[in-house]
């Protein structure tokens, strides 16, 4: 049922001149008992055409980087840059503490804790090691000044259910884009189905299972943050041939001779402390391909084009703002917007 009001909503999106009895037949559907859960989730779409705007107004830049993994700069003119704090720069200090929900802990669902007089933007895909086992964050979300909050991640340590710490610590590591990609849908799924955004527990080990396999890892706990480890010197050395242009605020990223995915942000600072996370996470899908025939510029901006097309839906995000979710032809991505900004962006090329 799912997958379907996708397709329909993607179709009316794209397909204006179907007129409005196409969208009232998705509208009816997602009403029907059983298709979506948790309806006091749901928001109305905050101004899709809006939303289309900030996804159309895109600059991409020239490509950079050899052998398989490349990058492309993308500018945009965000209405604004949101004030806030990222994951690391708060634990760092201590301001914000990342625990279990309970001293029993719960497999989906951490606990986190802002002590400081300003918000944290989490990032999707961001890694957290220590306390029972291993986690990645579902979805990016924002937590208020002096909040304390559950939010939804995703087991990446499937062989450990035991204290190693009583809070979690960076890992300084976020998932690498094919989990991401995975983790997007479920989310969208998820929101549809029980209000939040979870996870298919099973699906992610699996993930983790084939890239320590890809790499050669072989880790007592199965876990992700080991598989890094392993591929550590390889990792640096096809990030090292990439750097972040200090006037963007994302960038695209391609492997293998095809385009994998796009971060995007309100401002380039929050790119630039983000950047080692990210292009190490890329690089990771990089690994065993050949340098084939590179993308071009000319195929990242077609990509980029048909966002403006995307079918737009939005839900209450883990912490404050909305979590806006978007699909179209090729794409599926997440757009976290708090007070009228666009804080993050993740979209995935989508062969589904």
């Amino acid at each position: 049922m799912i997958r379907a009001l996708r397709l329909l909503r993607v179709l009316v999106a794209e397909r204006p001149d179907l007129g409005r009895s196409l969208s009232d037949v998705v509208t009816e559907l997602e009403q029907l008992p059983g298709s979506t859960a948790s309806q006091a989730s749901r928001l109305p779409d905050p101004e899709p055409e809006r939303v289309r705007r900030w996804l159309a107004g895109l600059s991409v830049g020239v490509g950079v980087g050899s052998g398989p993994l490349r990058m492309f700069s993308v500018r945009w003119d965000s209405p604004r840059a949101a004030t806030y704090r990222t994951l690391d720069e708060a634990l760092a200090d201590q301001s914000l503490r990342v625990g279990e929900i309970s001293d029993g802990g719960s497999v989906p669902t951490l606990e986190v804790e802002n002590r400081s007089n300003q918000r944290v933007f989490i990032m999707a895909g961001e890694q957290l090691v220590g306390a029972k086992q291993n986690r990645v964050v579902n979805a990016s979300f924002m937590v208020d000044a002096h909040a304390r909050m559950p939010f939804p991640v995703s087991c990446v340590e499937q062989g450990r259910w035991a204290y190693r710490s009583r809070n979690f610590a960076s890992a300084g590591t976020s998932s690498h884009a094919s989990l991401r990609y995975l983790m997007n849908r479920h989310a969208y799924e998820g929101y549809h189905r029980h209000g939040s955004p979870t996870s298919d527990q099973g699906a992610v080990w699996d993930a983790v299972h084939r890239v320590a396999l890809k790499t050669g890892t072989s880790s007592p706990t199965g876990a992700l943050h080991d598989v890094y480890s392993t591929a550590g010197d390889r990792l640096e050395a096809m990030s090292n041939e990439i750097a972040a242009d200090p006037h963007a605020c994302g960038a695209v990223f391609a492997c293998g001779g095809r385009i994998v995915g796009l971060d995007l942000f309100d401002q380039p600072a929050t790119l630039g402390k983000l950047w080692p996370k990210l292009v190490r996470a890329y690089a990771m899908d990089a690994l065993g391909h050949e340098a084939e025939s590179p993308v071009t510029r000319d195929q990242v901006v077609t990509w980029i084009d048909g966002f403006s097309r995307c079918a737009v839906d939005s839900f209450r995000s883990p912490g404050i703002g909305t979590d806006v979710r978007f699909m179209g032809r090729r794409v599926i991505g997440a757009m976290l917007v708090v007070d009228e900004t666009p804080v993050h962006v993740e979209a995935f090329y989508d062969e589904a």
